[in-house]
């Protein structure tokens, strides 16, 4: 965990990005809220999945049945990356980039859900 820290640190400040959070344009603002909302989502469900006995993760960083710490540490870091990496982007790549996220996670937090997977806080 120091070593993200470390490396985000890096990263943040070889960067001047004021402005870079929000973009002009609000469909792209849209998307990066809605990609970080299906991130949550996502993060609830593997909650779920870490205090069941019933489900496995299929993500090969956390393992098959991870700890909710491990969980909470993962997703928060996921968070952040993903919000410096959209942050960093020239904002012709931002749509993209939010929109595959969105597209990507909504497929995962949908299959969870028809297997049974809760939404657990």
């Amino acid at each position: 965990m120091k070593k993200w820290f470390l490396l985000s640190l890096m990263i943040l400040s070889n960067h001047c990005w004021a402005a870079d959070w929000w973009s002009h344009d609000p469909t792209t603002n849209s998307l990066m809220i809605a990609s970080n909302a299906v991130i949550i989502a996502d993060w609830a469900q593997t909650r779920h999945i870490a205090d069941s006995e019933n489900f496995y993760e299929k993500n090969e960083i956390l393992g098959p049945h991870p700890s909710t710490s491990d969980v909470n540490r993962f997703f928060l870091a996921s968070l952040f990356m993903h919000n410096v990496i959209g942050a960093m982007l020239p904002d012709t790549y931002k749509k993209v980039y939010y929109g595959g996220q969105l597209s990507y996670r909504l497929r995962v937090v949908k299959n969870n859900a028809e297997i049974g997977i809760q939404f657990k806080f």
